[in-house]
């Protein structure tokens, strides 16, 4: 069963923001944040997290995990290269 394109487009966009999330609650475990704030960021991937999953049930399982993959690797790699970025354009204050 091909996948359509809105639930593509709505996994893309949830692995993303997962990604994203994940950086942060990282970063915030480095710099020390106050645990409600790294409780929040948690508390909140988690959810993400069963939403992804919740989308990808009607999906069959060759059809799945390489998507997922696909989508992370993309995910990571971009923000990488936003980190990238953001070290090479830094100004001096």
């Amino acid at each position: 069963m091909p996948i359509d394109k809105e639930l593509r487009k709505v996994l893309r966009s949830g692995v993303k923001s997962l990604v994203l999330h994940e950086v942060r609650l990282l970063w915030m475990n480095q710099v020390s944040a106050p645990e409600i704030v790294r409780d929040d960021v948690s508390r909140s991937l988690e959810e993400m997290k069963r939403e992804i999953v919740r989308l990808t049930r009607t999906m069959g399982y060759k059809e799945k995990i390489p998507l997922l993959r696909r989508l992370i690797q993309q995910a990571v790699d971009e923000e990488i290269d936003r980190a990238i970025g953001i070290r090479k354009n830094r100004c001096l204050r």
